[in-house]
């Protein structure tokens, strides 16, 4: 069964218990007094407190100002007076929020949210109201995860987020863990628990919970594995990143220690330590009891098996794909399969190279990623006579077979000196489309889908006829694709370059210019190339042709930018908001100025920095 657990609906809950060095601050809502607590935000670890605009908890909510908005994450955000509405513009979104109403506008659709969840405007010690928003919209509008640390009374927000999906039970959440304030860490090793029974076996218990007595390392099935006793019933799995940890939540399940946490030290290969707690999950009933069990990996890739045994559930590594295969940055080769391998064939569009193996042996399927110039993942499948095996490059390379005695099958791969236009793709993704219109200008009623197209099917006429491969997202004004899915088919035929064209609007007529918004590899570890001299690249150009450099760049986590692989960026032309700007889009000279301007910017990348 496949979910997938955005950052929208992961809920930020604060609790009541308080650490012993929380200070509170006086604020007054509605023309009522209240004492806050004032906590800390850290954003992909840096601070981000504001003294003359701090953060704090209201009603069990995290409140931020909504200037946070645009100085950390580069949204643009307007203010109108008169309908006490902000204006929140970032990438594909335009989202207007209203003081104390529960709708939200969402590209000009309307949406209901919790009441809990409004805007408010807040005084702050007495000073001028400011407007405040829930943190758990953050991860609403940006797709971020949000954690809580109780005992620093910090709110974690972490922008290196892949949204991924899964074809098992397994709910793949964004990184980021939350701690409830019933976990009390000590930081001691503490000892697998004396008083546990060492060889249980699950019985119904009177209570009508399944309980966690210890957690022990054990041998299953010939392997190493860890079994936590005592525990049955129904879980979800939690993947999380940054650092590399699995999450194990039972409901209906009480955890058999007096201090409700435990930190176990055991180590076996792809785990480097186990804890668990007693906590209340925030979606079920406070009455219901959960256990939350947390591993600490080595390696995101790790592939792992969960079963039901007599005495609880057993937890252990499989075999991993590196068994098959070796690379050692230059020669790539196929290994103990026990059986016959094709000759490779070569997808210089698509840069794949794939290889058949004819075998009866169980060989682990799956992805592996790599941090490498030439291979950024292999995907071995099960096939009709064997497996297949994938590997998908960076970028085309001189792909030879090799002679390795010790191997199945080996190929050299090494570049190609003198690249050419053809050797290249090209994505083009034309913003919105379909029941999507982007923004609408207040003036006339035009909006972004009256001008992105032009630009995008000029642009890529331009670069086919100088010999570029190009692909588009979508085409026309009635077809509508998904964000998501756009970064995700950019990634599915390994584009060497995604450029995504969109218009801009503000709640402000004086908006202005054109800017280039990307997400930057130090930030998102998926982003492998330079993502910032793709972007300088695309404002240079365009800058050069317009005669400024407009906004300039702006670095945040948007959505298509953050989940491409490839370097990537989004144009935002002129406002529509603006008359002067709304007159440019208007003007085929300034729209073929674009078109202009990103083929240059792309030419020049690939020629100087790919």
């Amino acid at each position: 069964m496949k979910k997938i657990i955005l950052g929208l609906i992961f809920i930020f809950c604060v609790f009541t218990t308080k650490s012993a060095y929380a200070k509170n601050v006086n604020i007054k809502i509605s023309n009522k007094n209240y004492k806050a607590t004032l906590i800390n935000v850290k954003v992909d670890g840096e601070n981000k407190v504001s003294k003359e605009m701090p953060s704090f908890i209201y009603q069990k909510r995290t409140l931020v100002p909504i200037r946070f908005l645009s100085e950390t994450f580069g949204a643009s955000v307007d203010w109108n007076s008169k309908t006490q509405a902000a204006t929140i513009s970032l990438a594909d979104k335009s989202i207007v929020l209203t003081i104390d109403k529960a709708v939200a506008t969402i590209n000009g659709a309307e949406k209901a949210i919790e009441k809990a969840y409004t805007p408010r405007l807040v005084r702050v010690s007495g000073g001028s109201a400011r407007t405040y928003v829930p943190l758990r919209l953050i991860s609403e509008l940006f797709g971020y995860d949000v954690s809580w640390n109780n005992k620093s009374q910090t709110a974690i927000i972490n922008t290196n987020t892949i949204i991924e999906e899964d074809t098992n039970d397994v709910i793949i959440l964004p990184s980021g863990e939350e701690e409830p304030d019933q976990i009390k860490p000590d930081n001691d090793a503490i000892k697998p628990n004396p008083n546990a029974n060492d060889n249980p076996s699950i019985k119904p218990n009177p209570d009508g919970y399944a309980h966690l007595t210890n957690v022990v390392l054990t041998r299953y099935n010939d392997k190493d594995a860890v079994l936590f006793q005592g525990l049955k019933g129904k879980y979800k799995v939690t993947k999380l990143d940054n650092p590399d940890r699995l999450v194990l939540d039972f409901e209906k399940a009480i955890f058999d220690d007096p201090e409700l946490y435990r930190e176990y030290s055991i180590v076996m290969n792809g785990i480097k330590g186990i804890r668990a707690s007693q906590f209340a999950d925030n979606d079920t009933s406070k009455s219901d009891k959960n256990v939350r069990i947390v591993m600490d990996l080595e390696d995101s890739a790790i592939d792992y098996q969960i079963d039901e045994t007599n005495d609880g559930l057993v937890f252990y590594i499989k075999k991993s794909m590196k068994s098959f295969y070796s690379y050692d940055g230059r020669n790539f080769a196929i290994k103990n399969t026990e059986g016959r391998v094709s000759e490779h064939t070569y997808d210089d569009l698509r840069k794949t190279i794939t290889m058949s193996v004819e075998t009866n042996k169980d060989i682990e399927t799956g992805t592996e990623k790599f941090k490498d110039p030439f291979i950024s993942s292999l995907v071995i499948e099960k096939a009709a006579n064997g497996y297949t095996f994938t590997i998908n490059l960076v970028r085309n390379a001189l792909v030879e077979k090799s002679d390795d005695r010790d191997a199945d099958y080996s190929l050299r791969l090494s570049r190609i000196v003198n690249s050419k236009p053809s050797d290249y793709l090209i994505m083009i993704d034309p913003g919105h489309g379909g029941k999507d219109p982007g923004g609408v200008s207040k003036i006339d009623g035009s909006s972004e889908v009256d001008f992105i197209p032009i630009v995008a099917r000029a642009l890529e006429a331009k670069l086919k006829a100088a010999g570029y491969n190009v692909m588009k997202t979508n085409d026309t004004i009635d077809e509508y694709v998904d964000i998501f899915e756009r970064a995700k088919m950019a990634n599915s035929v390994n584009a060497d370059v995604f450029i995504s064209i969109h218009a801009n609007v503000a709640d402000s007529p004086a908006a202005s210019g054109f800017e280039v918004l990307y997400s930057s590899e130090a930030k998102h570890k998926n982003k492998t190339r330079k993502q910032t001299e793709f972007a300088n690249c695309i404002l240079n150009a365009v800058g050069e042709l317009v005669g400024n450099k407009g906004r300039g760049l702006k670095e945040g986590a948007y959505v298509v930018t953050r989940n491409t692989n490839m370097p990537a960026a989004l144009l935002e032309m002129e406002f529509l908001s603006s008359k002067k700007g709304l007159a440019l889009l208007k003007s085929q000279a300034y729209l073929d100025k674009m078109v202009d301007g990103l083929f240059n910017g792309i030419v020049d990348y690939l020629n100087n920095y790919y």
